[in-house]
């Protein structure tokens, strides 16, 4: 009997990773709080460009995703096809943020 499978392109690429939260990575809050001001870790978090300690700020996450949507999904969505993104959170709304 013949398969009624269909290939599908997969791809898989740390452009799609979450935000590196560099050295606060697995840390506890109350380590954060020990060791940054509360002014600090709320800058890391919600300002665009200044990053997390060895990690990434906003904007080169969502330079490096848009990146990737551009060379692998627009062409895709162009011509009318669907197409399905997993990936996490702040991925998710750089995603949305460029194509609306």
């Amino acid at each position: 009997k013949g398969s009624h499978q269909t290939v599908l392109p997969v791809y898989c690429s740390y452009q799609l990773n979450e935000r590196s939260f560099g050295i606060l990575q697995g840390m506890y809050e109350w380590e954060q709080k020990r060791k940054f001001s509360k002014q600090d870790l709320r800058d890391f978090r919600r300002e665009w460009s200044i990053p997390f300690p060895g990690g990434e700020s906003q904007a080169e996450v969502y330079d490096r995703t848009v990146r990737f949507f551009e060379k692998h999904i627009r062409g895709q969505l162009n011509e009318g096809k669907n197409v399905l993104i997993c990936c996490h959170g702040f991925v998710v709304r750089a995603v949305l943020a460029h194509i609306q």
